[in-house]
């Protein structure tokens, strides 16, 4: 265990964290200013929400050692990298035509802000919502998209420069094979884009075929192959997307790489873009909406209100550390959900509950399962990644199908909080007045 290891332990838990976590940050780059910073104040928001050592897997050692280092703007030139995957926001698809506060009849204008590329998430929602026009919106729109022998991908810009790669397989082991020299990647995609489009036709720029050569496959300009007639595509960002008169933003996995004043100044340029009536979410999730919160607001008189706080049952018994993950200290999404968690985990019978049938719901799915020792376990080595995000993601339904979400929003409202379970199956709890 290094010193930097140890100090953490020491100052956080105690010395209790489990082994098999500790043996999993060994590779942790610990003198880089910015993973120091995320992952002491990580374990801090841990702590605000009552959980201890108990509560950390191998797993999530894992993502903090290897992985937390990579998917940092530091890593990408200061640029948020535009990680996307299939489903990820298919219960925010279902909120959007279940919420109380837009009319069941509505339609309009769908903004997603901060696609990521490639688009499959706002592919989803315009095929969820086919009576709406949907824009989704990125200042990573790539000129070239481009696969390798192996299906790992990297973007391009318009200057031929490599923005952003991903393994084929997005497992830790891969991520490292293909991070662990990162300039030595970026260097061989750019020279495998140039040797494609020397050997193409003068035509091929224009056509919708893929370039290949040697397993390596081309698109150029991709975005084309995601249109849909209610989809379309501009590259822009916070502050500069092309619309006006919106009925619904979504903004996600992006808000949390900025600070809070930052936060407030992006949430009257929301107000601006909006319609009267229409709603901003915003908020952050992992793999088919598992480890969600959001906060909801609407437009209402010209003004910017809060609606509700909204998140799942699985945030108090997580597979992923994304209900501690907090880029600036002042986190107000990650802050709250740490605030309401401490409640719900000061109720000792409803937590005993909780993790005894989360427990056995991971042993039944091979995630992570509690072990003897009361530490837990290494999960199923056959699952590939999107399947333990399916099975985590099914861990929290089931969760909240046996009737859990409707107990932590009994305890919530005991607390004097406005709560309720929600259609979509989260704890939405209400809260006005969030802009200053």
């Amino acid at each position: 265990m290094s010193d930097y290891v140890t100090q953490l332990n020491d100052r956080y838990f105690a010395g209790q964290l489990p082994p098999a976590f500790v043996e999993r940050l060994a590779d942790l780059p610990a003198d880089r200013p910015d993973v120091r910073a995320i992952v002491e104040r990580l374990f801090r928001m841990m702590r605000r929400g009552g959980f201890d050592a108990s509560d950390l897997s191998p797993s999530q050692g894992a993502f903090i050692g290897s992985m937390v280092a990579k998917v940092l703007p530091g890593a990408w030139g200061g640029r948020i990298p535009p990680i996307t995957f299939a489903d990820r926001h298919c219960m925010i698809d279902r909120y959007v035509t279940t919420n109380r506060w837009l009319r069941r009849d509505a339609s309009g204008t769908f903004l997603d802000l901060g696609c990521g590329f490639p688009p499959l998430t706002t592919v989803e929602t315009a095929d969820h919502l086919p009576g709406w026009q949907v824009w989704g919106v990125d200042p990573l729109i790539p000129r070239y998209l481009l696969y390798d022998d192996r299906g790992n991908y990297a973007i391009f810009d318009d200057e031929k420069h490599a923005q952003y790669f991903q393994p084929v397989v997005p497992s830790v082991k891969n991520w490292n094979a293909l991070l662990g020299d990162a300039d030595g990647t970026r260097a061989r995609f750019e020279a495998l884009l140039q040797t494609l489009l020397e050997g193409a036709g003068g035509g091929a720029h224009q056509s919708l075929a893929p370039i290949e050569k040697d397993g390596a496959r081309l698109l150029i300009d991709p975005v084309r192959h995601y249109g849909r007639d209610n989809l379309a595509f501009a590259v822009g960002s916070i502050g500069s997307a092309p619309l006006a008169g919106v009925d619904v933003i979504r903004c996600f996995n992006v808000l949390g790489y900025y600070d809070d004043p930052f936060r407030e100044q992006a949430l009257g340029w929301f107000e601006g873009m909006l319609c009267d009536g229409g709603l901003l979410i915003c908020g952050s999730n992992v793999g088919r909406s598992a480890a969600c919160r959001y906060f909801v607001y609407q437009k209402v008189d010209e003004r910017l209100r809060g609606r509700e706080f909204v998140f799942g049952i699985d945030n108090l018994c997580p597979h992923a550390i994304n209900p501690w993950y907090a880029q600036h200290e002042d986190d107000r999404e990650v802050g709250l959900l740490m605030d309401l968690m401490r409640v719900l985990r000061a109720a000792p019978e409803f937590v005993a509950q909780l993790l005894a049938r989360s427990d056995a719901l991971r042993a039944e799915y091979g995630i992570s399962p509690r072990q003897a020792d009361g530490h837990y376990g290494d999960s199923d080595p056959t699952l590939l990644p999107w399947e333990l995000s399916d099975r985590a993601a099914s861990i929290g339904e089931r969760l909240d199908e046996e009737g859990f979400s409707e107990r932590a929003a009994s305890i919530l409202s005991a607390a004097g909080y406005d709560t309720r379970r929600i259609e979509v199956g989260h704890i939405a709890v209400a809260h006005d007045g969030l802009r200053s």
